[in-house]
């Protein structure tokens, strides 16, 4: 019996159990249970629950190890979650009729329970509510129950046979996982919602008589295939296949998946080695994560376009898989989804995708293209990791250096009217929020147009580098827009089949309106066109193109601007020393600008004339170049000092031999010393004055 003194009562509500435990009833008058007021009383045997209780809270004999068996009167009509959580030696417990439903871990981890009676009017059984209950040998579950959460019957190991009522319509995952003895399941068509995993490591797998066609089906709903399975064609009239229902199944070499299925569950045809042919029938609407995950044999695969989501690891590790087609119904691309594709040429990411996940693309080294929709806002890190081969990539926002790291593409990039603003970047080395700063873009024109031994753009990258450059000139040099123009009449042809490749056909229509091809290219790109397998682009074809004047008469009509500036301009031709101009544009430095003895400036060739005559030069063969002192007269001494100084600042360290002589020309004593002492010491006999 308990004491009166052993419960701290409140307005009716039992708040507390300060007793020591064994049987105890109590109070007449008590109208709740608190939260968790005997939990951990492992001295509390069993417990009779007085008439006047309707509502007992959540754990309120959470953990009494040693409690046998509780009493609830009719009277209760709520019992809270984790009720009797860890009681692991209650054996018999009634639940009255008034409850609607069986709470989240009510009875979780009860391991001496051996039955039980859901009470009808009961509408759902919780996640976890009968978690291990190892001993439990029978359940009944009434009509009018609607919903069975994850893991209600989880470990229930005894339990043989389970009937779900025709009332029932969803099934959570992993509800009767693990209930090894379980064989028989009364199944009905109602349940419309099968969670992952529901009947797994269960009797019921493992007995082949119900088997169909090397297939496990419960009402609906495909929950295993057996490991021997090479060709499986899914019934119609099935709404899920089950979570690594095909796992494993080594001998797979194709499935047929009816539009009736709705879900393709996470892992469900995980390592199927063989499996080279997946046919997905319209009205499939989810592709889970890890689905078709390490199908090394799988090529290629027809996504239908009532699919609204793939999830992360989808696709990964699906090394020979070669083209996917997303459809535009799919509104989210998880991470990972196509990990390294090692074979995956090229992919369009459709519209309504705000983010491209954290490696969703990583190791997809045969990848030369990629699309991205306007939308997109965010590129995650890792997301283009070690796509070697990515020769471009169109998008409205520019990736973090985190988002590539090891790849070398041209970035296209979403402008003002869809006009398209482009980049180039290389592996490991450049951080590309920094290419649309000031002063960042003489260096990046120099590399393009060069591509020498420190710079590793691809053609391709090149040639939409080029065709950006020139659509949004910032900063552009008339000597560099001169440049891009020549590389693109020149690679016309293979800028073609580059659109034809990615079925990008802007970048044709973005060549045409920048009127660079002579008219021998434009017949030539023509003729390309019109035999173009491409539709797209077989209709430009049609189109006027304007012309360019050659680039030789281009030049020109450039360079006759003034007679001083031809004059100096055929000169430099007959000069073959270029060491300093190569170098300065190997590092992207400018020319800098010199005044005439007049103070307007000077043509840009004639300084060129005086760096390639003395700049050329050899070590210790050092002579004069009387054309070229002729040349330094014209100009004025101070600009052209600022000039060299400008020069042997950006040629320091391993090049400045080769301004030297254009130095001890030009230069006077002082700006000689300076330079002198501002030289190791090793390197300062090299000067002589």
């Amino acid at each position: 019996m308990s004491n009166a003194s052993d419960f701290v009562i409140e307005s009716g509500v039992l708040k507390k159990y300060v007793g020591p435990g064994g049987d105890v009833f109590i109070p007449e008058g008590v109208t709740s249970i608190d939260e968790r007021t005997f939990t951990n009383c492992n001295g509390l045997t069993s417990v009779k629950i007085p008439e006047s209780v309707t509502n007992i809270g959540y754990g309120a004999f959470l953990g009494c190890s040693n409690l046998t068996n509780a009493t609830i009167p009719k009277s209760v009509t709520s019992i809270g979650g984790a009720v009797f959580c860890n009681c692991i030696k209650l054996k018999e417990v009634a639940i009255p009729k008034g409850v609607k439903s069986i709470e989240e871990r009510t009875f979780f981890m009860c391991r001496s329970l051996t039955d039980i009676t859901v009470p009808e009017g009961v509408t759902s059984i919780d996640q976890s509510a009968f978690f291990y209950c190892r001993s439990l040998t029978s359940v009944t579950i009434p009509e009018g129950v609607k919903r069975i959460g994850h893991y209600a019957f989880y470990g229930c190991s005894s339990l043989r046979s389970i009937t779900i009522p025709e009332s029932a319509t969803s099934i959570g995952g992993s509800a009767f996982a693990e209930c090894r003895m379980l064989a028989s399941v009364s199944f009905p068509d109602s349940v419309t919602e099968l969670g992952g995993d529901a009947f797994s490591e269960t009797a019921l797998e493992k007995d082949v008589r119900l088997y169909e066609n090397g297939v496990l089906y419960l009402g609906k709903h495909l929950i295993k295939a057996r490991k021997q399975i090479e060709v499986c064609s899914i019934k119609e009239g099935t709404l899920d296949i089950q979570s690594s229902a095909f796992s494993n199944c080594s001998k797979l070499t194709s499935v047929m998946i009816p539009g009736s299925v709705k879900k393709i569950g996470s892992e469900a045809f995980y390592t199927c080695h063989s499996l080279t042919s997946v046919t997905i029938c319209k009205g499939v609407e989810i592709i889970d994560s890890g689905a078709f995950e390490n199908c090394s044999a799988l090529k290629s695969v027809s996504i239908p376009e009532t699919v609204t989501e793939i999830h992360s690891r989808a696709f990964s590790e699906c090394g020979n898989l070669t083209s996917i087609a997303i459809p535009l119904s799919v509104k989210s691309i998880g991470g990972k989804a196509f990990w390294d594709c090692g074979s995956l040429t090229d992919i369009f990411v459709p519209e309504g995708q705000s983010l491209i996940e954290e490696e969703t693309f990583c190791n997809c080294s045969s990848l030369t293209s990629l699309m991205l929709p306007a939308g997109v806002r965010v590129i995650e890190e890792n997301a283009l990791k070690n796509c070697s081969k990515l020769q471009w990539i169109k998008s409205p926002v520019i990736p973090a250096k985190s988002a590539a790291p090891g790849c070398s593409f041209a970035l296209l990039l979403y402008g003002e009217s869809m006009r398209w603003l482009a980049y180039a970047a290389k592996a490991d080395k450049d951080n590309l929020s920094d290419f649309a700063k000031p002063g960042k873009w003489n260096q990046y024109d120099i590399e393009l147009i060069n591509n020498g031994p420190n710079y590793k753009y691809k053609l391709p990258a090149r040639l939409v580098g080029a065709l950006g450059r020139l659509l949004d000139p910032v900063e552009l040099t008339g000597e560099n827009r001169a440049m891009y123009m020549e590389m693109l009449c020149k690679n016309a042809k293979k800028l073609i089949s580059l659109a034809e490749e990615t079925g990008e056909v802007g970048l044709v229509k973005a060549l045409f309106s920048l009127n660079v091809l002579d008219e021998k290219t434009a017949k030539a790109v023509k003729k390309l066109l019109s035999a173009s397998p491409v539709p797209a682009l077989a209709a430009l074809a049609s189109e006027e193109i304007n012309t360019a004047l050659p680039m030789q008469e281009k030049k020109k009509e450039e360079t006759a601007q003034s007679p001083l500036q031809v004059e100096y301009a055929a000169k430099l031709k007959s000069v073959k020393g270029d060491a300093i101009i190569k170098k300065m544009r190997m590092i992207g430095a400018a020319m800098p600008a010199v005044k005439l003895v007049d103070g307007t400036e000077a043509p840009e060739e004639l300084f060129r004339f005086l760096l390639a005559s003395y700049g050329g030069q050899a070590g210790g063969e050092y002579h004069f170049v009387p054309e070229a002192d002729e040349a330094a007269k014209r100009l004025s001494y101070d600009s052209l000092c600022e000039a060299m100084d400008q020069i042997s600042g950006h040629l320091d360290g391993p090049n400045y031999p080769a301004v030297l002589p254009l130095l001890c020309r030009f230069g006077n004593a002082k700006r000689l010393r300076r330079y002198a002492k501002a030289r190791p010491v090793h390197e300062r006999h090299d000067i002589r004055y």
